[in-house]
């Protein structure tokens, strides 16, 4: 436990336990709480002030020796006190005792409070690292009117709508999607329900060569995700895309935004030379 006497407060840090979480409820994202809840292994940290809970950092550690950050968050009443810090702080230890190299930390444009973050990771000593996840934002309208996706003949029937499906494939699908999986597409998967209409997949006796999910986030109907798997032909991954746009131009409306998940720089040709497209997420490290 770490402590803090600022002049304005005294703030100290401690682990989040099964008896204390509910506390800090409201600086956890709903999904990650829920882990914690579960009792999954989450390493998470609450801020207070006296007996007040004002912050929390939560994250994983992966792959033995790297560290995700999953949240850090203050009240923005205690902000600009040092208790952001205070949680950095209390973590590395625990880091430092686990073998941990490097602690990653991803934020998004948009987000709330967004713009305070890229000082606040450059004041602990943060770097924006290239070449790791991106989230690339932009209209449907961009992708009606680029080039790259239109129907090329020779593609034939490389891909089918999940709708289409039979029973017996939607098993085979079901029971082989994860080995296409990116690492980052589980929890993308929790934020929205596929639409099987929106939907594509290259199966050839029910052996998986790739697919393309898409389902509005939320309730809305104005903020599409897509998620592309592994595939090693690309003309499969541009038939998968051909096909979700070609159907999106039949029932949605151009200024439906679409937010794709891609887990390196490989997708930057497509989509970063796309007018009205953008990467939107900012990964750090420190």
């Amino acid at each position: 436990m770490l402590m803090e006497n600022t002049g304005f407060s005294f703030m100290k840090t401690g682990m989040i336990t099964a008896e204390t979480r509910e506390l800090f409820k409201n600086f956890i994202t709903g999904d990650l709480y829920a882990t914690i809840t579960a009792g999954l292994p989450v390493t998470a940290i609450g801020l207070t002030d006296g007996s007040t809970a004002i912050g929390a950092i939560t994250g994983f550690i992966e792959s033995g020796n790297t560290f995700t950050m999953s949240s850090l968050y203050v009240a923005k009443g205690h902000r600009r006190k040092g208790g952001g810090t205070l949680l950095i702080n209390s973590i590395r230890p625990l880091l430092t005792e686990a073998y941990v190299g490097a602690t990653y930390f991803s934020c998004i444009e948009g987000g709330e409070d967004f713009e305070t973050i890229p000082p606040f990771m450059e004041a602990i000593g943060a770097y924006e690292a290239k070449g790791l996840e991106r989230q690339f934002k932009g209209p449907l309208s961009s992708l009606f009117e680029s080039s790259v996706f239109r129907t090329d003949a020779e593609e034939g029937r490389l891909t089918r709508n999940m709708s289409e499906l039979s029973s017996r494939e939607r098993v085979a699908f079901e029971a082989r999607s994860d080995e296409l999986d990116f690492g980052f597409m589980g929890a993308f998967k929790q934020r929205f329900k596929p639409d099987t209409d929106l939907s594509f997949v290259s199966m050839k006796n029910e052996s998986l060569n790739g697919y393309l999910q898409a389902g509005f986030i939320g309730d809305g109907d104005d903020e599409l995700m897509v998620l592309l798997s592994e595939v090693k032909d690309p003309r499969i991954t541009r038939k998968l895309l051909i096909d979700f746009v070609r159907e999106c131009r039949r029932k949605l409306s151009p200024d439906v935004n679409v937010v794709v998940p891609v887990p390196d720089e490989r997708y930057d040709e497509l989509f970063a030379r796309m007018a009205g497209f953008n990467n939107i997420q900012h990964n750090f490290v420190f």
